[in-house]
């Protein structure tokens, strides 16, 4: 529903269910203890439930390349708040793959965009979006990094 084309409000109240969704999660309240992955290719060193918010982030990640503006800042803002929030709660491997497989695609348009013939329709995305990202990035990695290396 988050990735509705034709009612941002949808798209909008769909991330709100994920950030209740997410409490839900992190209170317990959502079963995950006595549940085996169903994916075998799925990194074993995870948490069971950590297969559950992995989903969500990357749910999360693909909306702050979202064309409409308000998506974007929503999904971005969940996203970082999410992981400010629980992180502190996820393993480093779990964390190394967040970094991969959720922060780091949110830049992939960077690489693109020197290259030559690259034509760019994301200038308003890079423009308003990108910039605000790797704050929030440098801030995320500043606060945990420090947490993982003593641990």
């Amino acid at each position: 529903f988050a990735n509705n084309k034709t009612s941002h409000r949808i798209s909008l109240k769909a991330i709100a269910l994920l950030r209740i969704c997410e409490d839900r999660l992190a209170e317990g309240l959502i079963p995950g203890g006595a549940l085996i992955p169903v994916d075998a290719n799925l990194d074993a060193t995870l948490e069971v439930t950590e297969h559950y918010w992995f989903p969500m982030l990357a749910g999360l990640s693909d909306l702050t390349s979202d064309q409409r503006p308000e998506v974007r800042s929503c999904a971005l803002e969940v996203l970082f708040d999410l992981l400010n929030e629980r992180g502190s709660k996820f393993s480093t491997p779990f964390w190394e793959s967040i970094f991969h497989r959720v922060l780091f695609p949110i830049f992939d348009h960077v690489r693109h965009a020197g290259k030559e013939g690259f034509v760019s329709s994301d200038d308003d995305w890079f423009r308003e979006t990108s910039i605000h990202s790797l704050q929030l990035l440098c801030n995320l990695f500043n606060t945990f990094y420090k947490v993982r290396v003593k641990s």
